[in-house]
């Protein structure tokens, strides 16, 4: 069996596809095309692209409606539907309090509590009303921001799958920054694809290690940035640790767990549920079980993993037998 390696450049990280199979000229034609719609997802969902549907839709002026790309408009109503679901821990219109602290730009500052205030108002998904049969989507103020930042390597990785998927591969693996990652199918001998798992409060702890079989990882950290900062919002050797992972909800950044990790069937639903994960409480995750019947939940927070999973059985990974308590 022949074994291909493609990767590209998108949403600001790497993607990188690795396929198995007899043919590699077809190998790298159907994998060349599945990281191909990856970049074009990365140039309609980039906010930093004015031209992007991202880009049109935040540049707009209330009630301007915004004709989108019937892929963009779809991952906004999943989006939407997600947030829903975990009760604006996931929220795509986050954007006005990613700008209140600086994180959008990375010019980090701290907020006054009228600045935080003023900017957790113009966030929520009733902000944005989506119009399906003109696939136009429209604000109610100006300042409406949306960022797909926590949900769009999610659903590039779904779009590439399903591509590789029409077009008969059956052995695969495909990650976008090593945050977000799908295992399909099997490597050479019968092996599974494996992800290793570090605990991120305690380097010296041996990771866990996931196999993944046609199904999607998703994994979230809020220290993957983290800035030190005083009252007047400049940085100081001695002011606050600020983390860049904001609950919508509050307008403060979280102090839960050190990394979150969600096992899905759908990428785009792992991407979004991990960082909603780390904003959770503890009942909220237990309650989502029930409207996330297929996930897995893998939280780690002082050097402790917990386990929350739906009630439908999970096929398709193995995780070790310490978390499946």
């Amino acid at each position: 069996m022949a074994e291909v390696f493609l990767a590209t450049e998108a949403m600001a990280t790497r993607f990188e596809l690795y396929l198995i199979g007899s043919d590699p000229a077809r190998l790298r034609a159907v994998g060349e095309e599945a990281l191909a719609e990856i970049r074009q997802l990365d140039r309609l969902l980039s906010r930093f692209r004015p031209d992007s549907d991202i880009g049109r839709i935040n540049a707009a002026k209330a009630g301007e409606k915004v004709r989108v790309d019937g892929r963009t408009f779809r991952l906004l109503q999943e989006a939407i539907a997600i947030s829903q679901k975990t009760e604006g821990a996931f929220d795509i219109s986050v954007g006005p309090l990613l700008r209140c602290w600086g994180i959008a730009h990375q010019r980090d500052r701290l907020p006054s509590v009228k600045e935080r205030e003023k900017a957790r108002l113009l966030v929520g998904p009733h902000h944005l009303q989506l119009d399906q049969r003109t696939l136009t989507v429209e604000k109610d103020a100006d300042q409406v921001q949306v960022d797909l930042g926590a949900i769009g390597k999610g659903y590039a990785l779904d779009r590439a799958v399903q591509i590789l998927l029409d077009q008969g591969m059956t052995s695969f693996f495909l990650h976008g920054g090593t945050s977000s990652a799908i295992g399909w199918g099997e490597r050479e001998k019968g092996q599974p694809w494996t992800v290793a798992l570090g605990n991120q409060s305690n380097g010296n702890e041996e990771p866990i290690t996931l196999a993944l079989n046609n199904v999607a990882l998703s994994v979230s950290t809020p220290l993957g940035r983290f800035s030190t900062l005083t009252p007047n919002g400049k940085p100081s050797r001695r002011g606050r640790l600020i983390g860049h992972t904001i609950d919508p909800r509050t307008g403060l950044p979280v102090k839960g767990p050190t990394l979150s990790a969600v096992l899905s069937p759908s990428a785009t639903v792992a991407d979004a549920l991990s960082t909603a994960a780390l904003i959770a409480h503890t009942n909220e995750l237990h309650r989502w079980v029930a409207v996330f019947p297929k996930e897995i939940i893998l939280i780690c927070h002082k050097g402790r993993w917990k386990r929350f999973a739906g009630s439908v059985p999970q096929r398709g990974f193995s995780i070790p037998s310490a978390l499946r308590q």
